[in-house]
């Protein structure tokens, strides 16, 4: 549990410093502040660069880098103080996911197609005429790509099966701060 939590803190900084770099390059403003659905900016700029990348190299090579620049521009940012979050209930959400989740295992249909995608990006660059070999890998999606890029290992432990904890805790720390803001 205390795994899954601190996996997704590391992970919830990465995709927050990609959301400052997003609205760095994007929209340019004096008074640039980063909010709870400024997430989905992260998100989309670390899927975007690894989608490009992956039809040159894989992934495997690519995030390494990726946490770097990630990590740094969300030190950045707090230390500029451009994050406008309440990390308390955030934190809390990941915590609650985290420990309701800890004793869950795998899909059934995980192994079967949506961890080989994974897999198969995460290890090796795009290959044309991959579905022609098996149909299982024709079902790809930009989620999974996204998930081989944030994809931690240890021990048994994969993060894949957990970062999407990291978007309701975004959405309810949204919910309830807009609650807050209006009562």
């Amino acid at each position: 549990m205390i795994i899954t939590f601190a996996v997704n803190l590391i992970i919830s900084s990465i995709i927050l410093g990609y959301a400052y770099i997003f609205k760095l390059i994007f929209f340019k403003k004096k008074n640039l502040v980063i909010n709870n659905l400024d997430f989905v900016y992260g998100v989309f700029l670390i899927s975007l660069i690894a989608v490009f990348f992956n039809f040159f190299l894989p992934i495997l090579y690519l995030k390494n880098i990726l946490y770097i620049i990630g990590l740094s521009f969300f030190l950045i940012s707090v230390y500029k103080k451009k994050i406008e979050i309440n990390f308390y209930i955030f934190i809390l959400f990941l915590f609650i996911f985290s420990f309701f989740t800890y004793w869950n295992g795998n899909n059934v249909d995980s192994p079967v197609y949506h961890i080989q995608t994974i897999n198969w990006s995460h290890d090796k660059k795009v290959t044309f005429g991959l579905a022609i070999l098996d149909w299982h890998y024709a079902i790809n999606s930009i989620w999974h790509i996204f998930l081989s890029v944030l994809q931690i290992k240890y021990n048994d432990f994969s993060s894949i099966y957990i970062i999407s904890f990291i978007i309701f805790s975004f959405a309810l720390t949204e919910a309830v701060t807009l609650k807050k803001k209006y009562i």
